[in-house]
């Protein structure tokens, strides 16, 4: 995850904007990970950020069309490439099983995982390699909480 600006970062006052996604971004007074350092690092440069909150899709339309300078907490995509320059990475997620306990998440391809229900967050950019996985049952939900509190089957697992 980087920082993602839609235009030159040369300013002293930047308005952001990004989803609600705890523990990186979130509202007052809950913990935001990603804004505290990103807030943190451009205050140490001179340069003063707003946040807004909003959702998902509200965030990258906002930022195409230049109501926002950019994201302090985006995944990099190809697309998203095309209207944003990223910074380099400044934390690092790892997509990882879910299961309840007992159940096998040794799994390692999507062969492997055929007959299960794979609860995904539906904005997030998993990549290729998700997006193009056939025969996976991806049930989108909106947040990984979501997911967590669906009451899943014993063939259900999390990816998050």
């Amino acid at each position: 995850m980087g920082l993602a600006f839609a235009g030159p970062a040369q300013v002293s006052e930047l308005h952001l904007v990004s989803d609600i996604w705890p523990p990186f971004t979130n509202i007052e007074p809950h913990r935001s990970f990603a804004l505290d350092l990103v807030n943190e690092a451009l205050s140490r440069a001179g340069v003063k950020a707003n946040t807004e909150l909003k959702e998902f899709d509200e965030v990258i339309k906002g930022i195409r069309e230049g109501r926002f300078d950019g994201s302090a907490a985006l995944w990099f995509t190809e697309d998203r490439q095309e209207f944003l320059l990223y910074s380099a990475p400044y934390l690092q997620n790892r997509l990882i099983l879910i299961g309840r306990k007992g159940t096998d998440v040794s799994m390692s391809s999507f062969a492997e995982l055929k007959e299960m229900r794979i609860a995904v967050v539906g904005s997030y950019a998993y990549g290729s390699e998700v997006d193009d996985a056939s025969d996976v049952n991806f049930i989108p939900g909106r947040n990984d909480q979501e997911n967590l509190e669906r009451n899943p089957s014993s063939r259900d697992l999390i990816r998050g």
